[in-house]
C-alpha cells in the first residue's frame, strides 16, 4: 500500500460563484495517488495545517487590500510557516498562488506595487516569458496565451526584495504602449510560484462558460462583440489556453509530486 500525497486547495472566492475552484478540483481528480481538501479561507477563515505536501491558493474577487483579520492574519502566517519550513526541513512544501492569491503573496513579500486598473482586464491575452522563465514554462512559446480576469495588478518590481529572496520574475504582461507591464508570474522561492493569470482555465470549461446565453450577452455588452469573438477563438485554438492549461499546473504538480516521492511519501510500505 502506498500513502497518498495530500493537497490543500485554498479557496479565496469568499462564496462568490466561480469556475476556478471547479477546474482545480477536476484537475486534482485526475491524480490517483492524491487526496485533496478544500479550505474556505475568506468566508470561513479556514487555513490548512502543515500536514499537506502541496498547496494551491486560488483567485478571488475584490481588492487585495480588503483584509479581514479573521482570515488574513492567519493566511500570511501560513505563508511564513511554509517559508520557514522549507528553509530548514528536507521535505519541502510546494505552493502555487493564482490571481488574487498572487497579489497577496506579492504584497506579503513586498515584491512590487499593487495598484487598481482603470478598467477590468477581461479575456485571453498574450503573456511574455522572461529570460528567467523556468521549467514550468519550458513547453510554452513566447508569447503564450492565458485567461486573465482582474481589476488589480502588480507593477514596478522591487529589485532589492527580489534579490534578497532569490525571487525571479518569470513572465510579464504584453503591452502595446510604453506603459510598464504588470508582473504575470513569479518564482518567490524554489518551492513557491504564482501567476497573475488563471492556468487552471481549461478550454472545455471556458467554452461552456462563454457560450451561455446570458454570459455571452453580458460580455458583448461590456466588452464588445470583437472581444467576445477573440476570446471564443482563443478557447478553440489548441495552441492558446489549451496549451497553457496542459503545461503550467501539470508541470508544477509533477515536480512537486516527484520531490515529495523522493523523500519517501510514496515509498511502498
Amino acid at each position: 500500500m502506498k500513502p497518498t500525497i495530500r493537497v490543500a486547495l485554498l479557496d479565496l472566492n469568499n462564496k462568490v460563484a466561480n469556475k476556478g475552484m471547479g477546474y482545480l478540483c477536476q484537475m486534482m481528480d485526475t491524480y490517483s495517488a492524491l487526496d485533496y481538501e478544500v479550505f474556505d479561507v475568506r468566508h470561513d477563515g479556514r487555513i490548512p495545517d502543515m500536514s499537506f505536501d502541496i498547496y494551491i491558493s486560488s483567485g478571488g474577487p475584490g481588492s487585495p487590500f480588503d483584509l479581514e483579520s479573521h482570515w488574513s492574519e492567519a493566511y500570511f502566517a501560513w505563508i511564513d510557516r511554509l517559508v520557514a519550513h522549507n528553509q530548514t526541513e528536507e521535505d519541502k512544501k510546494h505552493v502555487f498562488f493564482i490571481c488574487h492569491s498572487f497579489q497577496l503573496a506579492c504584497m506579503h513579500f513586498q515584491i512590487g506595487e499593487i495598484t487598481e486598473r482603470s478598467s477590468m482586464k477581461f479575456g485571453i491575452f498574450p503573456v511574455q516569458k522572461t529570460a528567467e522563465a523556468d521549467e514550468v514554462f519550458d513547453k510554452l512559446p513566447t508569447p503564450f496565451y492565458a485567461a486573465d480576469f482582474r481589476y488589480w495588478q502588480v507593477k514596478n518590481s522591487n529589485p532589492k526584495e527580489l534579490q534578497a529572496r532569490g525571487a525571479k520574475i518569470l513572465a510579464l504582461e504584453t503591452v502595446e504602449t510604453e506603459q510598464t507591464p504588470a508582473l504575470m508570474a513569479i518564482r518567490f522561492t524554489p518551492e513557491m510560484i504564482g501567476t497573475q493569470f488563471h492556468p487552471e482555465a481549461d478550454e472545455v470549461g471556458m467554452k461552456k462558460y462563454l457560450v451561455e446565453d446570458e454570459r455571452k450577452e453580458n460580455i458583448i455588452r461590456d466588452y464588445g462583440a470583437a472581444q467576445y469573438q477573440t476570446m471564443l477563438g482563443s478557447v478553440q485554438d489548441d495552441d492558446k489556453i489549451a496549451l497553457t492549461f496542459r503545461t503550467i499546473l501539470p508541470t508544477f504538480m509533477r515536480r512537486a509530486i516527484e520531490e515529495t516521492d523522493a523523500h519517501g511519501v510514496l515509498l511502498t510500505v
